[in-house]
């Protein structure tokens, strides 16, 4: 800390960063400078932190917090985003695997069928993950492209694995798949950004006027619940006021994702997302349901497990949602 601060100015400072770390708004680079804004206000002003004229380290905090809104910046369209997931859900997938491989033997004999099953699984996968980030990040082309070869990927691993002859390759134990499960995990977690928070570079910024447009009205539909034509509206207001300025949509108001969370706000954000989530739930019902629906035990054991699972957060998702509850719908 600076020595032209005092104590109680050192004090407030350091609980104004508090609150701006806690806030998980900022990155590394945004906190320094809004940090260093502060500090050469406050030794500027020549104030003592006490004054009822200077705020409180909490409201100030909550100022500077408002002129950095909500933006899913971690589903932005990057091959970071796009390698994290994939490795995430197939790594989870194999961890599931293994538990059900050592019920039935502490080795696996690794055939031709399988081989075509899981290099279809891993691209129809990393073309799920494709519309998703997609769909997140206001692309409506790479959307339907991620989706249409998602679907694509399931057509033809179906086809090609009952084509293919079980023909044994090697037996493989079982607890490698287990290795390989934990380190695809781990994988996942050391491609994603430490912080949750792209660095500017990285940043989803979009410079040509009306692919800006487009991805901002795609955004408010997407994440934000915003009608098409409401969404359009909106998308072409923003042009209209940059360019009536001489500036670009870009240079006026950021990246499409920040400018759509500054519109939509964190509240229709959650609703969006949540009514993703309980779309999800309801597939892996369907999914989980035909599984133990076989009567074996792992599976059953697992289904009891996930269907515990989502009795304790689906309450909360249909909240967030703003679905109609006994208590009434949500009016926001």
């Amino acid at each position: 800390m600076r020595d032209d601060l005092t104590a109680a100015q050192s004090d407030w400072i350091a609980a104004y960063r508090f609150r701006l770390v806690v806030s998980g708004r900022l990155d590394r680079d945004a906190l320094d400078r809004e940090t260093d804004t502060m500090r050469n206000a406050m030794t500027g002003a020549a104030v003592d932190p006490d004054d009822e004229a200077w705020s409180s380290p909490q409201d100030a905090a909550r100022e500077t917090v408002a002129t950095y809104p909500y933006a899913p910046e971690t589903a932005a369209l990057t091959w970071r985003n796009l390698l994290s997931g994939v490795t995430m859900q197939a790594g989870l997938l194999v961890l599931l695997a293994s538990l059900w491989l050592f019920t039935v033997g502490w080795s696996f004999t690794l055939t031709t069928k399988t081989i075509v099953l899981a290099i279809g699984f891993t691209v129809s996968l990393t073309a799920l993950h494709l519309a998703m980030l997609s769909h997140g990040s206001g692309r409506t082309t790479g959307f339907w492209a991620g989706a249409l070869g998602t679907v694509a990927g399931v057509i033809g691993t179906g086809v090609m694995t009952v084509s293919t002859d079980p023909v044994p390759v090697i037996d493989v134990p079982s607890a490698v798949f287990l290795a390989v499960g934990l380190g695809l995990v781990a994988l996942s977690w050391w491609i994603t950004p430490d912080d949750g928070v792209l660095p500017d570079h990285e940043r989803d910024t979009c410079d040509d006027p009306e692919q800006w447009v487009s991805r901002y009205g795609a955004l408010l539909r997407s994440n934000y619940g915003y009608s098409p034509s409401r969404a359009r509206q909106e998308a072409r207001q923003l042009a209209d006021h940059s360019l009536s300025r001489g500036e670009t949509p870009q240079e006026e108001f950021g990246s499409p994702a920040i400018a759509a969370a500054r519109t939509g706000g964190e509240a229709r954000s959650l609703r969006s997302r949540s009514r993703w989530r309980l779309l999800q739930y309801a597939f892996i019902t369907l999914v989980a349901v035909r599984v133990m629906r076989s009567g074996e035990t792992f599976p059953m054991v697992m289904g009891v497990i996930l269907f515990a699972g989502l009795a304790l957060t689906i309450p909360k998702l249909w909240v967030d949602a703003g679905l109609p509850t006994l208590r009434g719908g949500d009016d926001g």
